[in-house]
């Protein structure tokens, strides 16, 4: 409750923030010419990529479950993913509850099976999207073209410290430390999941798919909108604005999509207001695939199947 609240409170904020921010005539004119300057034939190529962003996922899911023996068909790990970013959109990391519910009353996969098959899809999509960064940074440094420094080192960074969480051995762990046996146990099971390496490669080849149609919905927008920023940019853009999918505090990752555009923007002078129209954009043309497939889905999959009301008795029994 007292999360939701937080959240609730950060959202108005940050709606009064923007509502400030276009309440000037001029500003929010311009931002209204700027969107719709992009042509229904660009948003069509991006609302294109934004679909292949949620269709692979869909498939990195129906791989990532099958070490434990999850089979999954095509309407459960598409329509999964959708109800996932519907969810999420509304309230941050709910879609990844309602995705380990369905998996655990559907399919028997434990919560801890499910949280470590999660984290092995989120280390993936995080060295894939980073490895695109830099190498997306590389081409602009070889061609004297602005790069962020800070956006390397953070890249550079996250492959190395998930390279590292893949490498990881139980017997790394000192014995006399607090809580070793725990860490140990953890650890043995990480090492046992990551032992299944056709899975793993399988999620990196989807992982890699998707990740190609999210930088092709962000190059075609940044091409319509602002012409003179290179596609390799749009490319840096479109990897830390995966970042801000999952590390997210507001709902539709309000402030941190955002901030993630400026943050990337900033060697090829582009304003907030700039970025604010790529992000809305990018928005809409998600929205269009999961707000009418969100609820259709959650009927079908949670609500008709009877898991949502088996997860409800499931929480009054214990109390929650």
């Amino acid at each position: 409750m007292r999360k939701n609240i937080i959240t609730v409170l950060g959202f108005v904020v940050l709606a009064a923030l923007a509502l400030w921010y276009l309440g000037e005539p001029g500003r929010r004119s311009a931002l209204a010419e700027q969107i719709a300057s992009v042509g229904w034939k660009n948003f069509g190529l991006i609302t294109l990529g934004t679909f292949g962003f949620i269709l692979f996922q869909g498939f990195v899911l129906l791989h990532s479950v099958r070490p434990y023996g999850v089979k999954l068909g095509f309407f459960e790990h598409f329509g999964i993913i959708v109800v996932t970013f519907f969810s999420n959109y509304l309230i941050p990391f709910l879609g990844f509850g309602i995705r380990g519910v369905y998996l655990k009353h559907r399919h028997g996969l434990a919560y801890q099976d499910f949280s470590q098959s999660l984290l092995a899809v989120i280390i993936i999509e995080w060295t894939i999207f980073a490895i695109m960064a830099l190498a997306a940074s590389v081409w602009l440094a070889l061609h004297s073209l602005a790069i962020s420094i800070l956006i390397v080192l953070l890249m550079a960074g996250i492959i190395a410290g998930f390279g590292f969480a893949f490498t990881m051995q139980s017997g790394w762990v000192p014995g006399f430390l607090p809580l070793s046996g725990v860490v140990k146990k953890v650890l043995a099971d990480w090492q046992a999941y990551t032992a299944n390496r056709a899975a793993l490669a399988y999620v990196a080849l989807f992982t890699f798919l998707e990740a190609m149609c999210f930088a092709l919905a962000f190059v075609v927008a940044y091409k319509a909108l602002f012409p003179l920023v290179p596609p390799a940019a749009s490319i840096v853009a479109a990897a830390l604005s995966d970042l801000s999918l999952i590390v997210r505090v507001l709902p539709a990752s309000a402030g941190s999509l955002e901030g993630a555009l400026h943050l990337s923007m900033l060697p090829y002078g582009l304003e907030f207001g700039d970025n604010l129209s790529i992000a809305l954009i990018t928005r809409a043309a998600l929205a269009i695939i999961f707000v009418p497939l969100g609820p259709l889905f959650f009927w079908i999959l949670l609500v008709s199947s009877g898991i949502q009301k088996i997860a409800n008795k499931e929480k009054s029994k214990h109390g929650i």
